[in-house]
């Protein structure tokens, strides 16, 4: 997996070793290091957001008094990052995949 890093403080850290105590060669390299910096391309990145699938009662769902029926199951599952219902698949049960398709929050239970 890629690591990204911020290029402004990737090219702060270049300018802090130059120093009038290192010779012309050690301060070329850190220009041509800064100059690399600067024109290398930039990927498009976003934080990850992190969720798990929170299971929902009926009662929650419906309003109804679970104790008229006495139980009260699972009716479905939210995302908890953007609190939007988990899909069915073709056997109408709920697809509880690693990632929410709403809102693309990885579903790893942190």
């Amino acid at each position: 997996m890629p690591e990204h890093i911020e290029r402004a403080a990737a090219v702060k850290i270049v300018l802090r070793q130059r120093k009038p105590t290192n010779s012309v060669a050690q301060n070329r390299m850190l220009s041509i290091i800064q100059h690399d910096l600067l024109t290398m391309c930039a990927t498009d990145v976003a934080p990850v957001v992190h969720g798990l699938w929170m299971p929902i009662r009926e009662s929650e769902m419906t309003g109804w008094d679970p104790a008229v029926a006495g139980r009260d199951p699972i009716g479905g599952y939210i995302c908890s990052a953007c609190k939007v219902e988990a899909v069915y698949d073709c056997n109408d049960e709920f697809v509880l995949s690693k990632y929410c398709p709403n809102c693309g929050a990885k579903m790893d239970n942190e």
